[in-house]
């Protein structure tokens, strides 16, 4: 157990000690110190955490990115000997392609949403209340009954996307509303007769 950490060790040195005997290197960043590496054991295998893999690669990133090819080859091998990364993977995270390590949050794919305009939503809504929360079916077959006498002043494009509207979209778009708003019911109860 105490030689793979000797040659992560080692290997850390011997990087820091290259890049600061290079010219370039101090011309550009002077005698900066590598960041803090923390190394925990599991099952007999020595890894680094992922906090101190961000942390890492924050500080080499720059670096990296700013420096002339023989010291990129230098900072991309200590990398992947530290961190145990493959060295494609390590290339994409050092020159910022891959969000895989990043706290971002990643863009949403697929389709741009089309009825999430609040005028549609506004609409929906009301008409979803005053049909006492009818299912996206019925909806979608009163609606072409209720625009044309709807005051509220819907432009041209949003009528003609709720004509277009699906009902699986509709009960999509009413599911956040759905745990505030309970049916009301018009049961009426048969009177008693007064002759029993």
């Amino acid at each position: 157990m105490r030689k793979p950490f000797r040659n992560i060790l080692f290997c850390v040195i011997k990087v820091k000690r290259e890049l600061t005997h290079n010219k370039r290197y101090r011309k550009k960043f002077g005698k900066k110190s590598l960041p803090h590496i923390y190394i925990t054991v599991e099952k007999g295998h020595l890894m680094m955490s992922i906090l101190s893999k961000r942390e890492y690669l924050s500080s080499i990133k720059i670096r990296y990115q700013t420096s002339p090819k023989g010291v990129k080859t230098m900072i991309l091998n200590e990398f992947c000997r530290v961190c145990e990364y493959d060295r494609k993977y390590a290339i994409r995270l050092l020159q910022g392609k891959s969000q895989c390590l990043s706290n971002h949050i990643k863009a949403t794919r697929g389709r741009p949403t089309t009825y999430h305009h609040p005028e549609i939503l506004a609409f929906l809504k009301r008409l979803w209340i005053a049909s006492n929360l009818a299912c996206g079916k019925r909806l979608k077959v009163m609606m072409s009954l209720w625009l044309p006498f709807d005051d509220t002043g819907i432009s041209q494009t949003n009528q003609k996307l709720l004509l277009r509207i699906s009902a699986a979209t509709i009960n999509r778009l009413l599911t956040p509303l759905r745990s505030r708003y309970t049916k009301t019911s018009f049961r009426v109860q048969q009177g008693r007769s007064e002759h029993q």
